[in-house]
């Protein structure tokens, strides 16, 4: 082989491996074939087109082999989900379908409970204005039967007390305490005994036992009033126990109650004693001091 054929040798094979690496399969084949000018450079060509395209396939292997195959993914869509798993699928349906959201329950029987206490707390609260409301007004009625019962018995002690001396004021007291269209009766009824009780200088005391109030509707009431009294005059002593004497009264527009109806309904024991005490019968020439009763007319008889 002559000098010029070496040196075209030597030229092709540095073009050769300078334009390997960029350019592909098919440029090195083509250079192969322009540059034939023995079977040395034949040989070579070869050699160098194989380790560009080595070398060339190398980095796309590698992209390649860096990305997961659909196979890959298929097995990986069927792993199971992770704690996180859930979330990730419902943001990822958010564009697609509305997404289900848990909403914290109460369950029935809480519920039925709250009802049930809030129903207790209405009842409650009803029943004590209710309650409220009658003890109100049971306290007023009490009230005014308190009232009667006071009245009544200061109405028979100021009937069956008085002092021969002040017999005057035993009136006044009395009628006082009736209402105005009953005072002239009630006052002749005491004027009766006037004389009697000034004969036998007699003084009269009397304790009250008990008050009933028999009936209460309204303005209108009616008590039952048990007293004892004690008579002593010059000539005796009579003690009456047990008298029962039934007082009706009126409420009057300023709420107070006065009596408009006396009378004795009975008593219970009578007896006489001298003034050192012994019993004694019942003087039979001696004018006896009557209770006072509202049978009597106004005339007097």
């Amino acid at each position: 082989m002559s000098h010029t054929a070496q040196q075209t040798e030597t030229d092709a094979e540095e073009a050769v491996a300078s334009t390997a690496p960029e350019a592909g399969p098919e440029e090195a084949e083509a250079s192969a074939v322009e540059v034939e000018p023995s079977d040395a450079a034949e040989e070579a060509v070869p050699d160098d087109v194989d380790a560009a395209e080595a070398k060339e396939a190398a980095p796309e292997k590698s992209e390649t082999a860096d990305e997961p195959s659909a196979a890959d993914k298929a097995v990986k869509t069927d792993e199971p989900e992770t704690a996180d798993g859930p979330v990730k699928a419902e943001e990822d349906t958010e564009g697609k379908a509305p997404r289900k959201r848990r909403i914290p329950r109460i369950s029935l029987d809480g519920r039925a409970t709250a009802i049930v206490v809030l129903l207790a707390l209405t009842v409650s609260i009803v029943t004590a204005a209710f309650l409220w409301r009658a003890y109100a007004g049971a306290s007023d009625e009490l009230a005014e039967q308190q009232q009667v019962r006071t009245r009544s018995a200061e109405a028979v002690t100021a009937f069956l007390r008085y002092d021969v001396d002040d017999l005057e004021t035993w009136d006044k007291t009395l009628t006082a305490l009736a209402v105005p269209d009953y005072r002239s009766t009630i006052s002749n009824a005491l004027k009766v005994q006037f004389p009697v009780i000034t004969q036998l200088q007699a003084t009269s005391e009397v304790t009250v036992r008990d008050v009933f109030v028999n009936d209460f509707d309204g303005p209108v009431a009616k008590a039952v009033v048990v007293a004892d009294s004690r008579i002593v005059s010059k000539e005796f002593i009579r003690s009456v126990t047990g008298m029962r004497l039934l007082v009706e009264l009126e409420r009057q527009g300023d709420g107070s109650w006065l009596m408009n109806g006396l009378g004795v309904l009975g008593i219970d024991e009578e007896g006489f004693t001298d003034a050192q005490g012994n019993p004694i019968d019942a003087p039979a020439d001696v004018e006896v001091p009557a209770v006072p009763g509202t049978d009597t007319n106004e005339d007097g008889s």
